[in-house]
Order: structure tokens, then sequence, then C-alpha cells
């Protein structure tokens, strides 16, 4: 009988697997990084990560997984206020997050999967996932906006969403490109598009509004 392992140990050491992966991603880029160099980062032997991952795509999927679970995580964090502070606390965090140095080589590893993503349904599949559950959240923020009457209730709540979202995401562009980009420019901007306040006539309507 072979001994039990305990379940945080396994998920220890995957976490420790998918850490070294994109480490080694950040590093070569997703195309020339080659399962050898994962096995080495993680100090490994090919049998042991194979328990956990059979190929790249595999190790590709479980980043993704773990990355949907922070978004979520982050949101959810966001929507513990009040419901019309909470898109902008989104857009305040992802900013603030984007501050971190690792961040534009992060951002051009997403932009890779992307790439990758037209070519492989696997890889594809996995980042819908993810921006499918991510979108769900976003959408029940809008929802409540709209409720509020801060946003415009003849809006379609998932379309309002997914240009948002775009706006985060299409960040990640500016970033791997121009990893000086004033982020706390792009933080403000986006938080006048959630509050009513990026046209003039929007901050006038709030106004009177009062």
């Amino acid at each position: 009988m072979s001994p039990h392992v305990p379940k945080a140990y396994l998920e220890a050491r995957r976490n420790e697997i998918l850490e070294a992966a994109v480490k080694c991603f950040k590093e070569k880029g997703f195309h020339n990084t080659t399962m050898q160099d994962i096995y080495k980062e993680t100090n490994l032997s090919a049998g042991a990560v194979y328990n956990y991952f059979k190929s790249k795509e595999d190790i590709v999927s479980g980043a993704v997984e773990a990355s949907k679970k922070r978004n979520l995580e982050v949101i959810s964090a966001a929507a513990s206020g009040e419901p019309e502070e909470a898109l902008s606390h989104v857009g305040q965090i992802y900013f603030s997050c984007a501050k971190n140095v690792d961040f534009a080589a992060e951002a051009s590893v997403d932009l890779a999967l992307y790439s990758e993503a037209g070519r492989n349904r696997r890889i594809r599949d996995a980042l819908r996932l993810n921006q499918d559950a991510v979108m769900t959240k976003l959408v029940e923020l809008v929802k409540l906006n709209q409720s509020a009457g801060i946003f415009d209730g003849s809006l379609d709540a998932t379309a309002v969403a997914r240009v948002l979202f775009s706006i985060l995401v299409g960040s990640e562009i500016h970033i791997a490109l121009d990893p000086h980009s004033d982020l706390d420019s792009y933080a403000r901007v986006f938080e006048s598009i959630v509050k009513g306040t990026f046209s003039k006539s929007g901050k006038r309507n709030r106004r009177n509004s009062k």
C-alpha cells in the first residue's frame, strides 16, 4: 500500500511547479520554454512533474486556473464595500498590481497565450473559462450600478462589462511595450468612466441630479 500523502503537500508541490513554469515563461518566452527547462527550474525529475502535469499545455491550463482564482478573489474583495464603489476598487487594485516590477513580463506571457489561443483549442478553452468567470462577476457589479442609477440601465450589462474588461486587459499591451506607462493616469481614467464623470455632460448631469 502506498503511503498517504497529505492533500496540502500535493497542492503545495503543484503550485511550486506552476510558479516555476511561469518564471520560465517570463524569462524565456512561452514558445521557447521546454518541459526540460521546467524540470530544471523545479529541481524535480521528469517523472515527478509528470505526476502533476502531462504536458506544457496542462501546465498552462493550471496556471490560467490559478489566475482565474486570483482574479475572482480581487473582484470579491473589491465588491465587499458599497456597490457603487466596487468597480472603481477593481480598477484601483488592478492598476496597483500592475505597478509590480514583474507585471510587464507577466503581461508579455499573457499576450503570448492569447496569440497561441488562436491556434490551440486547449489554451483557448482555458482562457475562455477564465474570462467567463471574471465576466460573470463584472456583470453582477454592472447591474448593481445600473440599479443604483450610476450606469445607464438601457445598456446591455454584459456589453458594458466586456468593455470595462477590455480596458483592463488592453492595458497589458501598453505595459508590455512600455513598462513605464503612467498607471496612475490609467486608473483615474478608468475610475472616471465607471463613476460617470468621463464626459463633461456626464459630470454636469451628476451635479444637476444632486
